[in-house]
């Protein structure tokens, strides 16, 4: 196995710290836990276009990383895993009545499951960094992004594709 292989592995199955996740958050998206998503949505994203939240697991040490968005008319739920608020607290043996008020009627989600199954993957934080960085996108053309095989063909690919998120808002 090649070395970016090895690192692109290791990124997959190692679980990201909220500390560590804290840190590369771009300026426009805050953290806060499940349990900190109280009060008005106008007063959660006062200074903040998007929250990544980390919902926690009754079952085990890791629990799940997740973004909201704030749009115009609507706030998105953005999961790796394609499963909607209510499905995925329950899984993880959440009560989601705190974040279903937050977000209210008028919400969409991610439906698109975009993280594997497999349980040494560990990447729902690079997700919602990837779609933090993102979030001009449309949540149909952000999911177009994962259709189809990315082909790197030389040394200005791969550092093309290492950077993007880097330079993407500039």
């Amino acid at each position: 196995m090649g070395k970016l292989q090895q690192l692109i592995q290791k990124l997959k199955t190692k679980p990201m710290s909220v500390g560590a996740l804290k840190k590369v958050l771009p300026p426009h998206t805050t953290f806060k836990l499940l349990s900190q998503l109280t009060g008005h949505r106008s007063t959660l994203f006062k200074r903040h276009r998007c929250i990544a939240v980390l919902v926690p697991s009754d079952f085990s040490k890791v629990g799940h990383y997740v973004l909201l968005t704030a749009f115009p008319r609507y706030i998105e739920y953005y999961s790796s895993l394609g499963g909607s608020p209510e499905q995925e607290t329950k899984k993880l043996g959440q009560d989601g009545q705190t974040l279903m008020n937050l977000l209210g009627r008028n919400y969409v989600y991610n439906s698109k499951k975009l993280q594997a199954s497999d349980t040494t993957i560990a990447d729902c934080a690079l997700h919602v960094l990837c779609r933090a960085q993102l979030h001009e996108l449309k949540l149909r053309e952000y999911q177009a992004l994962f259709s189809s095989r990315v082909s790197l063909q030389s040394p200005d690919d791969v550092v093309a594709l290492m950077t993007i998120l880097l330079v993407v808002s500039l």
